[in-house]
């Protein structure tokens, strides 16, 4: 009697057992993708098929690798392009699992074939960019080691080499569609887009700076206003002087907030004005420096031009081309204009 107890209890057992595994399970996938420039972690829930709970311990469920990764692939959270397919070990942290080595994820086959579910339900997964540098860490050592150890200067040679061996441990991260050439041209492209970005993004906080440096000074607001307007001869002798002396107050001189050196392009965007007409203000400006009230060489009629005496003189043009006539009819020598005119002559 007791003997049949036993054995009815051991065939309960194995039939518990046996029903112990769900026909399908629900598992929350971690994924940390590296495959992109920009790291994205994504939790996605998946439902796969339950093979059996051979081997696991209470709660735990096997199920097959293919089934995860076809499920994945089903959701938003789908894998694209080629690399390398980790699965950490929950049970060594900082140590992962390769599920795929390399290869197109849309059609790779994972190993091993079955993975462990644990209790928690849950599977952190890594994607990587497809990696084979094993040949490659030497060269790039080596290659620096020449650099490092080289006497004198290092020269182009061997800093040709280490650009070339490190080009191809970049490479070697590439899908396998990918030529040496191509991804050359790729990684010049993009060098070239990133240096002029962030050249240009530099620029802008240098002209930011320096408006807020021209706002700081008196006249700026009646400068501002008189911009696109047509203005009688002693309003355009101070919009002239404004410019004139912003330009030489800046240029050539150190912005403070990206060390870059000032440009005369600049400062006219700064002021909003073309670089002729900086150009204009500047010699203008000059000139009545020399021969205007309390120049060097002042003369009356160009005192009256400058004053609007002579109404035969109106207008920024009209008024540089009579200020250059009187230069080259009355020359200083050494002067910067005077320089400017033979410029100008050649």
């Amino acid at each position: 009697m007791q003997n049949g107890l036993q054995a009815l209890a051991h065939m309960l057992c194995i039939e518990v057992t046996a029903s112990a595994a769900p026909s399908s399970v629900s598992v929350t996938l971690l994924i940390t993708d590296k495959h992109s420039d920009e790291i994205s972690c994504i939790s996605q829930e998946v439902v796969v098929p339950c093979i059996d709970n051979i081997g696991c311990k209470p709660s735990e469920f096997r199920v097959r690798s293919q089934d995860i990764l076809n499920a994945l692939q089903q959701t938003p959270a789908g894998l694209e392009g080629s690399g390398q397919l980790l699965k950490s070990d929950p049970q060594h942290p900082g140590f992962n699992q390769i599920l795929i080595k390399s290869g197109e994820f849309s059609s790779a086959v994972p190993s091993p074939e079955f993975l462990v579910i644990p209790e928690a339900r849950v599977i952190t997964l890594i994607v990587e960019k497809k990696r084979s540098i094993s040949v490659h860490e030497t060269e790039v050592k080596s290659a620096t080691s020449d650099i490092i150890n080289a006497p004198g200067p290092a020269s182009s040679s061997h800093t040709h080499l280490q650009d070339q061996r490190l080009l191809n441990l970049h490479w070697s991260q590439e899908s396998d569609d990918v030529t040496p050439l191509d991804f050359a041209r790729k990684t010049q492209s993009q060098r070239k887009e990133q240096r002029v970005k962030h050249k240009g993004e530099r620029k802008e906080r240098m002209v930011t700076w320096l408006r807020s440096e021209a706002e700081k000074l008196p006249g700026f607001e009646n400068f501002q206003s008189s911009r696109c307007h047509r203005l009688a001869n002693p309003d355009i002798a101070i919009h002239w002087a404004f410019a004139a002396e912003f330009s030489e107050s800046m240029f050539r001189k150190k912005c403070e907030v990206t060390g870059l050196t000032i440009t005369k392009k600049v400062i006219a965007k700064v002021l909003g004005l073309g670089e002729t007409s900086l150009a204009t203000a500047e010699e203008g400006h000059d000139l009545i420096g020399i021969y205007g009230s309390g120049g060097s060489h002042e003369a009356q009629e160009v005192i009256n031009a400058i004053e609007g005496m002579d109404t035969n003189i109106t207008g920024a043009s009209e008024l540089l081309d009579f200020l250059r006539e009187w230069e080259f009819n009355h020359p200083v020598l050494g002067s910067k204009a005077e320089k400017r005119r033979k410029r100008r002559q050649q």
